[in-house]
């Protein structure tokens, strides 16, 4: 999200759709639901998200 040209709801709206599939999307299927021009901003955005939601639970513990 730091230095992005994506307005923030759109990265909300990202952030909600990935929540909310149980089986997840392809970045294909997040790129119309969002309606996004480009492939490649709708990878970076599913990239980072799931990058976000895979961080190990012991890292909670330990303070990482």
């Amino acid at each position: 999200m730091e230095r992005s040209r994506t307005p923030l709801s759109t990265w909300f709206w990202a952030a909600y759709l990935v929540a909310s599939q149980t089986k997840g999307m392809s970045a294909v299927q997040f790129q119309r639901q969002l309606g996004l021009s480009r492939y490649e901003t709708a990878f970076g955005i599913l990239h980072k998200l799931r990058a976000a939601m895979i961080r190990c639970p012991k890292c909670f513990f330990r303070g990482e």
